[in-house]
């Protein structure tokens, strides 16, 4: 499927979905190998929706955005330039409505799956660990909206807000699965991509936050 995106990624309309779709599977593919008598937990399921979701967010929502300035001229199909996304004289960017409710709504889908394990599963939870659960997809709920919301085209700018809306919904996981883990292998899992992101950025003397891609 990979293979697929990248020889026709942008050429096939859709293409966000075959991305994100091969990214679960491939997940879903180690929790099999990892697991001992095939079955997998409720964890593994909602994980596998979180990511679904979260690898067509960053491509057909922020990736269309932050390549608006070209991807319309060369006539490129993804879902952001048939909903009309593109940047006009003067650096303007034009964010239709319909993109805005598309980019808010698959945000907002997968954020009930979060609570699942715990509702209905009987999973163990922390008061404070339900509450932090709520603030993590509200303030990613707060980025989704202001990079929807951005009036002229500026891709650092678009860069530093979708790094840190990708750190915020990457910490959702941890979070999650804190009974189980614990709270310091919580922290390791949150903090590690960080500093492992950071520790490169500044090896490759990149800006923080402004990735050059």
């Amino acid at each position: 499927m990979i293979i697929v995106y990248d020889l026709y990624g942008k050429k096939l309309f859709g293409s966000d979905f075959i991305f994100a779709l091969a990214e679960a599977l491939f997940f879903l593919f180690g929790a099999l190998v990892s697991s001992t008598n095939g079955l997998l937990s409720i964890f593994t399921w909602v994980g596998l929706i979180i990511i679904f979701n979260q690898m067509f967010y960053e491509n057909a929502i922020t990736g269309g955005l932050k390549d608006a300035d070209h991807d319309y001229l060369r006539n490129v199909k993804n879902l952001a330039s048939e909903f009309g996304v593109k940047v006009k004289a003067g650096k303007e960017l034009y964010i239709p409505f319909k993109f805005k409710i598309l980019g808010v709504g698959i945000h907002l889908i997968s954020a009930p799956f979060i609570f699942i394990p715990f509702i209905f599963y009987g999973i163990t939870y922390e008061i404070w660990q339900i509450i932090l659960l709520f603030f993590i997809v509200l303030l990613a709920l707060f980025l989704t909206i202001k990079i929807l919301s951005i009036k002229r085209f500026n891709r650092r700018k678009l860069r530093r807000l979708i790094v840190k809306n990708l750190f915020i919904r990457y910490s959702i996981i941890p979070v999650m699965l804190i009974s189980i883990i614990g709270f310091y292998y919580m922290i390791i899992m949150i903090i590690f991509p960080l500093v492992w992101y950071l520790f490169f950025s500044l090896i490759m003397k990149e800006k923080i936050f402004e990735p050059v891609i």
